[in-house]
């Protein structure tokens, strides 16, 4: 089974972490962001059963998610997962680039938030932090994929 270790700098993880541990606080139990459902013609009845296997499944995940940064980051800087909790951090880190994307980026457009052309300056501080942990998962996703993927 492959493992993974990355290795961060703490003392800049940890304010996206407080970051997204209040975004999930304030998220809820998950369900699909508005946008989505917004623009999705779902039948009502599938939505809800699929929301609710979203809201069960992304409390656990978060959870694996927020594992990753406990004692032994706060010891040596680093996560380390291997391929059977990949899914789970995989699919909290879209569900907070997701939230994120909705409640405190939702004036970027996706392009410009895809391509990373945005600066700091003049954001609110709440976007300032939205946008970092945004840009973190999505170099952490990119990790995580490519070494579960076959070489």
């Amino acid at each position: 089974m492959k493992k993974i270790e990355v290795k961060l700098h703490r003392s800049l993880v940890a304010p996206l972490l407080d970051y997204l541990r209040e975004l999930s606080v304030r998220a809820g139990t998950g369900g699909f962001p508005p946008q989505i459902k917004d623009t999705q013609s779902l039948d009502p009845e599938m939505a809800e059963i699929w929301e609710d296997e979203l809201r069960n499944l992304g409390g656990d995940d978060r959870k694996q998610f927020f594992s990753l940064f406990g004692g032994q980051f706060i010891e040596s800087g680093s996560i380390h997962l291997d391929e059977e909790q990949a899914s789970a951090v995989l699919r909290s880190m879209a569900w907070f680039r997701l939230q994120i994307r909705e409640k405190d980026l939702s004036e970027v457009p996706d392009e410009i938030l895809e391509q990373g052309d945005l600066t700091l300056k003049g954001m609110s501080e709440t976007e300032q932090k939205g946008y970092s942990a945004f840009v973190f998962l999505a170099a952490l996703q990119e990790i995580v994929l490519e070494h579960l993927e076959p070489r």
